[in-house]
């Protein structure tokens, strides 16, 4: 038997080994498995996409090309477009 103080220190130990298992989430672009720690937001539309589909620009994430544009350029107002 270990004394008490061993025991404890034991239980520290062990809790400092112990990971939580990495959720595995698909990617919203590509549908590719990967970890939820790996995928990045895009900056308009907030859809996940993993490392090799995310368009990068203007310092920030974007899933898509259409979602980095409405970034710079902005959306069409919907009150200028006639019917």
């Amino acid at each position: 038997m270990l004394p008490a103080g061993r025991e404890r220190h034991r239980g520290i130990l062990a809790c400092m080994v112990e990971t939580e298992p990495e959720e595995i989430t698909a990617c919203g672009r590509c549908g590719e498995a990967v970890s939820e720690d790996s995928l990045q937001a895009c900056a308009i539309c907030r859809r996940l996409c993993c490392q090799r589909c995310v368009v990068a620009g203007y310092g920030r994430i974007f899933c898509s090309v259409s979602c980095r544009n409405v970034f710079f350029f902005g959306d069409d107002d919907l009150e200028d477009v006639e019917p």
